[in-house]
């Protein structure tokens, strides 16, 4: 919106800059740390002091392969054609993804260019309906960006899953509002010129993402690429991500943790303890494979056809996990300046509502 010079002249007055005064002047912080704390809301935010709240993270990070290719190629100066065509792969990506939000559960996603990062940190409500509910959302953006993606013949998104700890030790946002000189307001509620202006972020500082080393990790790693053996459109898996599930449920009276390494691959489970409703626990050699859930989709594709309609299996009578992973086997060992490591191929994903004998996200 062009802003009128009555408007500016207002917002000058309003914020308590000098009449000649251009208005592009910023606030200094210094300025304002020597305030008195009754000037406005940000004098106030940046007097607290510094804190260190530390909360075990975990984050996904995910990024579109070959975004940037049409960019370069242009000298970093395309045509609209170009401009269109990437804002409609990125924005179908976004759309794609916030499709699969895990709820009010203190879950963040921020979209940074072609890239989406999303975190979840440990309250002391957070347990592994949390944890589960949580890590099939990225799973499922993941998922369904890449069937998309493919569909119109697109490289598809990289996806790395880690975790770690986030330090939250300042306030996460400055808004226009902020800026405005207490005695000015006549009401309660918002100024007048926050109001005119829709009271805009000018700073953002997401308290879920403040000093994030889960984010750090997922990032280094998916940047780390094809040369560190991260590299198509896949889900990877950090060796500190089981580590920490695993610290982090193993004094949970209703689950426990499985993990099976089988002839080819590796089974990450978190199972309910009464995940046997018939008395029989589940044999995890029963489990999917991938060769095993491809000849059950060729199967359910023929069956279908033959009959006209989509064929629905009954209940198993088992209890899902709460949420599983198929890993590759054996790992990738990444050896980075900033970072060592394990990660995994992830090759499918067991939800909270399947029998995962019967049915995965295959990734």
């Amino acid at each position: 919106m062009a802003l009128t010079g009555k408007m500016v002249r207002l917002i000058r007055k309003l914020i308590g800059l000098h009449i000649n005064t251009p208005i592009r002047q910023s606030v200094q912080v210094e300025e304002l740390s020597r305030a008195d704390s009754r000037l406005n809301p940000l004098a106030r935010m940046v007097g607290t002091p510094t804190e260190c709240r530390l909360q075990r993270s975990f984050c996904a990070w995910s990024d579109l392969l070959g975004f940037g290719r049409p960019f370069s190629e242009a000298d970093w100066l395309p045509n609209p054609q170009v401009w269109r065509q990437q804002a409609e792969r990125v924005g179908a990506a976004y759309r794609d993804q916030c499709k699969f939000l895990s709820g009010p559960d203190g879950s963040y996603m921020l979209l940074l260019n072609d890239g989406i990062v999303r975190s979840i940190t440990c309250s002391p409500r957070f347990g592994v309906a949390s944890l589960a509910s949580w890590t099939r959302s990225a799973v499922q953006g993941h998922y369904f960006v890449r069937q998309r993606e493919f569909s119109q013949n697109l490289p598809g998104p990289r996806t790395v899953l880690s975790s770690g700890w986030v330090a939250e030790h300042s306030y996460s946002e400055v808004r226009v509002d902020d800026l405005v000189f207490d005695y000015t307001h006549q009401q309660s509620g918002l100024s007048k010129v926050a109001e005119a202006l829709g009271n805009p972020v000018m700073v953002s500082n997401p308290s879920q993402l403040q000093l994030n080393t889960a984010f750090s990790r997922a990032y280094l790693l998916d940047q780390a690429g094809s040369k560190s053996g991260i590299s198509g459109s896949r889900f990877y898996l950090d060796q500190r991500f089981l580590d920490d599930v695993t610290d982090l449920l193993k004094h949970d009276d209703q689950v426990c943790i499985k993990i099976v390494e089988r002839n080819s691959d590796i089974l990450f489970a978190v199972e309910y303890l009464d995940s046997a409703l018939q008395g029989v626990s589940m044999d995890t050699g029963d489990v999917l494979t991938a060769a095993r859930w491809n000849q059950i989709l060729e199967t359910e594709k023929a069956e279908s056809a033959a009959r006209g309609h989509s064929v629905f299996r009954n209940g198993s009578g088992y209890r899902p996990w709460a949420m599983g992973f198929l890993l590759e086997s054996p790992a990738i060992q990444v050896d980075l300046p900033s970072l060592k490591t394990r990660v995994y191929r992830v090759l499918g994903f067991f939800p909270s509502d399947e029998d995962p004998r019967e049915f995965m996200f295959e990734l």
